[in-house]
């Protein structure tokens, strides 16, 4: 006996068998009640429906994910902004005067904890601004 696939089952619930010999339909009654009785099911659908909110709650879920996707790379390219601005002055700086260029890195060491919280402070507004306006 050959295993039927799935159309084989369709085309022997539609036509009763129809091209195939009855030794290899004896012994699958079960299942093809079992295959007509799913089918039946699968044709009336659920019984209930889905919430009269729930495009909008999973449309609400996917724009705060890319929202959250999207704040992530303006943070990351904010903080990568503000060192590259450091490292661009301080090229731009010992360009004209090397003496100058060691006070800016002696300047910029003195208040690197202001700084970074000046940075943080920065990121934390964005962040806020962006998650209150959502």
């Amino acid at each position: 006996m050959k295993e039927l696939t799935p159309e084989d089952f369709q085309r022997i619930a539609e036509n009763e068998g129809a091209g195939l010999e009855p030794s290899e339909i004896t012994g699958l009654e079960k299942d093809l009640e079992a295959y007509k009785q799913l089918m039946g099911l699968l044709d009336e659908g659920p019984d209930i429906g889905l919430r009269y909110d729930f495009t909008a709650r999973l449309t609400r879920r996917i724009a705060a994910a890319t929202d959250r996707r999207i704040s992530l790379r303006w943070y990351v390219f904010s903080a990568v902004l503000v060192c590259a601005a450091f490292g661009l002055s301080y090229f731009f700086i010992l360009l004209y005067d090397f003496r100058a260029a060691q006070h800016f890195i002696g300047f910029v060491g003195q208040f690197k904890w202001v700084l970074g919280f000046v940075l943080l402070v920065f990121l934390g507004v964005q962040y806020f601004d962006r998650k209150l306006s959502v």
